[in-house]
């Protein structure tokens, strides 16, 4: 790795600490975490940089933008083998460049799901909408009338999301 690759993933890696850092006067023993392996990071580094490029663009273009997370989990990744806290998905996507018009949260599992709410409340965040449901279900029911969407499905297995679910976001922008 070139050292200005290594100094870019630094400085990324300090943002991810500066989220979790706003989350200073949590008792995250009180909350579900997702258990993830050191890997993690570079995914939510990914989403983080693909987050801010969007945030950055999208609201020069279109008023309504939403944020949908297919598989929100808890909202905080706990990493096994160097027991650190990160900020899940949906913390990453309310800490973006700017914030979205509407966030959709759908968790099927009702104790990643019961932390998130939890979580999302003590944050005050108003223009969130949180699923304990499938996504299939909830997105075969929910009225998209966003402008743009930027969809995260960040799924364990393929086999956890279905193809009508991918049809149906395929019909919105």
């Amino acid at each position: 790795m070139r050292r200005e690759e290594f100094e870019w993933l630094e400085r990324q890696v300090r943002k991810l600490k500066n989220v979790m850092d706003a989350l200073h006067d949590f008792d995250l023993s009180e909350y579900e975490t997702y258990k993830v392996h050191p890997w993690t990071p570079l995914k939510l580094i990914c989403l983080m940089w693909w987050l801010s490029i969007y945030t950055h663009i999208i609201p020069n273009y279109f008023r309504n933008y939403w944020y949908i997370d297919l598989f929100s989990g808890p909202g905080l990744n706990f990493v096994r083998e160097t027991r650190d806290y990160l900020p899940g998905s949906p913390i990453l996507a309310c800490n973006s460049y700017k914030p979205f018009t509407q966030y959709i949260f759908i968790e099927k599992n009702r104790q990643r799901y019961e932390s998130l709410k939890r979580i999302l409340s003590r944050l005050n965040l108003n223009n969130c909408r949180i699923y304990n449901e499938d996504c299939y279900a909830v997105i075969s029911n929910l009225h998209i009338n966003a402008d743009h969407s930027f969809i995260f499905a960040d799924c364990e297995k393929p086999s956890d999301i279905r193809w009508g679910t991918i049809e149906k976001l395929l019909r919105h922008k």
